[in-house]
């Protein structure tokens, strides 16, 4: 059964690697020619001091290689990372039901508890291959641009491992309150997006400041790396103890779940 979903996965999985890949590859290629030096940063200055900590950019220059990286990038890397995996964990149990193949499972001598670990191992092994794939890019790239750090290299590649994890545990668990899985993809690319507005809310103003805490995003910023070259325990922590949370309400209400074959 693990073996069926990393084979049913391992295609979309090279679609979306592959765009943020190539998005990287073009931004290595040409950005040099494109940053202007210091103009780059002389044009930020005339920024709202708040929009400039909105993407980090007043703590680096974007001027360099992995200044972009720090900002641009890794607000990518999260981002379209955490589409990708609130898609997959927001269908990959309702697919079952709408393809009736679920049928096929249950005349399998497996209980509900087998198919969802088959497949929450699947997705983490997603999760680690992704980000893998992604780090070796920066890594190449950096290296190339003679623009390497690898404390903050190390750590700009792996904290997103914490947001993805959350997003694709988060979804699978709404999604087993939903029929179908247009509905409910909808929902995770919403959860996703929806959670980075309220990041970016909680750094417009310091009166309603408290939202961002709402946010996943906020407690892998990239902001520590680049200031502290570290990353803050307690968020990680947080972030860690919200997953197994959300693991555990998974399991008591898939096994709850009335299911049609």
């Amino acid at each position: 059964m693990f073996k069926r979903e990393m084979k049913l996965n391992f295609k979309p999985f090279l679609i979306w690697v592959g765009i943020i890949v190539g998005l990287f590859v073009v931004a290595f290629a040409i950005y040099p020619s494109i940053t202007g030096g210091e103009d780059i940063n002389k044009l930020l200055e005339t920024f709202p001091k708040e929009v400039l900590e909105m993407f980090n950019m007043d703590v680096i220059g974007i001027d360099t290689v992995f200044g972009w990286i720090a900002t641009e990038g890794y607000i990518m890397m999260t981002i379209l990372g955490g589409c990708y995996f609130a898609i997959m964990g927001s269908t990959i149990l309702l697919k079952e039901e709408d393809e009736g193949s679920i049928a096929f499972l249950y005349s399998k001598p497996i209980n509900r508890n087998q198919i969802l670990t088959s497949k929450l191992l699947m997705g983490f092994i997603y999760i680690f291959l992704f980000n893998l794939v992604i780090a070796i890019t920066t890594l190449i790239g950096l290296n190339l641009s003679n623009d390497f750090d690898f404390t903050k290299w190390l750590l700009i590649s792996i904290a997103p491992i914490f947001l993805h994890l959350f997003f694709f545990a988060f979804t699978l668990l709404m999604s087993i309150y939903y029929r179908k899985t247009r509905k409910s993809m909808t929902m995770g690319i919403g959860v996703v997006l929806g959670t980075y507005m309220l990041q970016v809310i909680g750094m417009m103003s310091d009166k309603i400041e408290f939202v961002k805490y709402l946010s996943p995003f906020e407690y892998i910023s990239a902001r520590d790396i680049v200031v502290d070259s570290s990353l803050n325990p307690i968020n990680i922590a947080i972030l860690l103890v919200m997953v197994v949370i959300i693991l555990i309400g998974l399991y008591d209400s898939y096994n709850k779940k009335e299911l049609n074959a």
